[in-house]
């Protein structure tokens, strides 16, 4: 899936719901990890949706800075990057989510169950990360 249907299916669930704030950056935005994290910190969303490949500051350190200062924020990593090294490094700091760009028809079904505090892993991820 290409960044576009990423942002335009993130983009239709946000249409959809009423009830949920979301912030998603990534690195082909207008800013990277350091000000993604400022634009969290005055959004307060829901949930952070996030890549980790950002410039500045990389997507793992950007999650753990915004949980640091929003506890109760979520964080969804969306991503190409299924490396079990990167997913272990998200869950580390505190990431609920982690989606494999290449699944990202899991997209829906990983922010309901962040939605309600329950973790997900793309199904490409799943096992690699239990085993670490």
């Amino acid at each position: 899936m290409t960044h576009r249907q990423c942002a335009f299916l993130l983009w239709r669930i946000l249409r959809l719901s009423n009830t949920l704030s979301l912030v998603w950056f990534r690195q082909n935005q207008a800013f990277d990890g350091i000000v993604g994290v400022q634009k969290a910190e005055v959004l307060k969303p829901d949930i952070v949706v996030i890549d980790i490949s950002l410039p500045g500051l990389d997507g793992i350190a950007a999650a753990q800075r915004i949980l640091s200062i929003l506890p109760k924020s979520k964080i969804l990593f969306l991503t190409s990057h299924g490396d079990p090294q990167l997913v272990h490094a998200a869950l580390e700091v505190g990431a609920l989510g982690f989606v494999v760009k290449e699944e990202a028809e899991e997209l829906l079904p990983a922010l309901e169950a962040l939605r309600h505090g329950k973790r997900y892993l793309s199904r490409s991820v799943e096992s690699d990360a239990e085993n670490l």
